[in-house]
């Protein structure tokens, strides 16, 4: 995500989907998750409703 984001601002592209999944990624990843597949990504959604 991070290399997809930087050729993206190097283009002046606006992604604010992968900005958020990217979000969400580094918050899993805080809390040890970065490996769990998708099913963090549900939960963090849940939770956070």
């Amino acid at each position: 995500m991070g290399i997809a984001l930087e050729a993206a601002k190097e283009m002046g592209l606006s992604t604010p989907g992968l900005e958020l999944t990217k979000s969400l990624y580094d918050q899993l990843a805080a809390e040890g998750e970065e490996n769990c597949g998708t099913q963090p990504y549900i939960n963090i959604m849940t939770v956070n409703k």
